[in-house]
């Protein structure tokens, strides 16, 4: 875990210890009770990457505001926007 700035650095071993995976994390205050928060795969196996976003996307996904358009569209139509 490294931190810089409005930056988080995530890096870590998958489930069976055979490859590591590095997500970068940053979080933007758009309004005084809203905020953004992107992830960006930095390194590591791009299923992983996809299986750790579409984990953290559905713990999160009451709070999660989307576009009604998106609604209907899969996770994965919509890449890695949650």
């Amino acid at each position: 875990l490294h931190c810089c700035k409005n930056q988080l650095r995530v890096e870590g071993l998958n489930a069976n210890k055979t490859s590591h995976l590095t997500i970068m994390v940053e979080v933007f205050e758009v309004a005084p009770s809203i905020f953004m928060v992107e992830l960006q795969r930095a390194a590591g196996d791009t299923s992983e990457y996809n299986t750790v976003v579409s984990n953290y996307c559905s713990k999160l996904d009451d709070i999660i505001f989307k576009f009604p358009i998106e609604k209907g569209k899969s996770r994965i139509s919509r890449s890695s926007m949650c």
